[in-house]
């Protein structure tokens, strides 16, 4: 049950980014893996350590990301293409505030970490 929530929410955001099916790769394997080489800058870091700061919202909505991913951006001067780097290693990817809140507060963890 679970998984059809999930599977139907994270498709339903990719197809809505989609021209091919071969987009729906190039959207989704960054969501479950991680760079292969993560060499943090200590400005990584300080985003970093800025935005998980910010991400200990109740409740875990995507407004409330958002507004945590807005706070981030406003309190350390970056763009929103800098958080994406440093979760998808790319860029862009799928919308951040609704992938976070499907996957989760560990997730996030893992990708940052």
């Amino acid at each position: 049950m679970i998984e059809d929530f999930f599977d139907n929410r994270l498709i339903a955001l990719a197809a809505e980014r989609m021209t091919t099916l071969a987009d729906y790769k190039k959207l989704v394997l960054p969501v479950f893996t991680k760079p292969e080489s993560i060499v943090r800058t200590d400005e990584d870091k300080k985003l970093i350590d800025a935005f998980m700061f910010n991400l200990q919202v109740e409740p875990w909505t995507k407004e409330n990301i958002l507004e945590a991913i807005r706070k981030t951006i406003k309190d350390t001067d970056c763009k929103g293409k800098d958080l994406y780097k440093l979760i998808y290693g790319q860029d862009t990817g799928l919308p951040l505030p609704e992938v976070i809140e499907l996957m989760g507060h560990a997730w996030v963890m893992w990708k940052l970490y």
